[in-house]
């Protein structure tokens, strides 16, 4: 398996990357959100890669964001979702807007991704349920690992997220609207450029005011 590259850019065509590797050209395949944030022909970038083995090819697929290889993987061990639509997901929507849909079971987004109907949205819903209550999915996909947006500085340490998560399923709330409003209160920190650490009790606090605003 080969987990990442990092080599010099040769060119960008489309979807289609070729970089040069201590002089082994590679193909590599990407979403529309790595292919934004590449730097210029000629300059180094490092991609986490997924290979992918088929009959006819060996196909490489990279990304410049680690969580949206991990999404990628996610799609397309779905029967009938290949790399083809797992690009076009990653390329339309952002990992938040993705986690929102599924979680908030709303498929408006989705359908609007070329390749993916009414009867397939429907079914990734249904395909990713399990999958984003996991704590490994949520941890990794949210990007909440020891610290959130070293550039603001803040900081948000996991066991504190679990713990706010406790909290709000023992008031009461499911498991998916607690953890939405966590990432909707740690959303509302980045935005309002807090450079602190925060305690879980803030968090609590700030995830039951949005919890509120959803009831009224």
């Amino acid at each position: 398996m080969i987990y990442q590259l990092k080599g010099r850019i040769i060119s960008k065509n489309g979807l289609l990357i070729i970089m040069d590797v201590v002089g082994i050209g590679y193909g590599i395949f990407a979403p529309m959100s790595t292919i934004l944030k590449l730097p210029e022909v000629g300059q180094e970038v490092l991609l986490h890669t997924h290979l992918v083995v088929r009959e006819d090819a060996h196909l490489l697929y990279g990304f410049l964001d680690e969580r949206e290889k991990f999404l990628f993987c996610e799609l397309i061990k779905i029967s009938g979702f290949g790399p083809k639509l797992g690009l076009a997901i990653l390329s339309h929507l952002s990992i938040e807007q993705f986690y929102q849909s599924i979680t908030l079971q709303d498929t408006s987004r989705l359908v609007d991704i070329p390749g993916v109907g009414q009867k397939t949205a429907q079914r990734l819903m249904v395909e990713m349920q399990n999958k984003i209550n996991s704590k490994k999915f949520i941890s990794i996909i949210n990007g909440v690992n020891n610290t959130i947006n070293d550039q603001l500085g803040l900081i948000i340490n996991q066991n504190i997220t679990n713990d706010a998560e406790e909290a709000l399923v023992s008031l009461g709330y499911k498991q998916k609207e607690a953890m939405l409003a966590i990432k909707t209160a740690i959303n509302d920190y980045k935005n309002n450029k807090v450079n602190t650490s925060i305690s879980s009790e803030q968090l609590i606090k700030s995830a039951l005011k949005n919890l509120s605003k959803a009831y009224v």
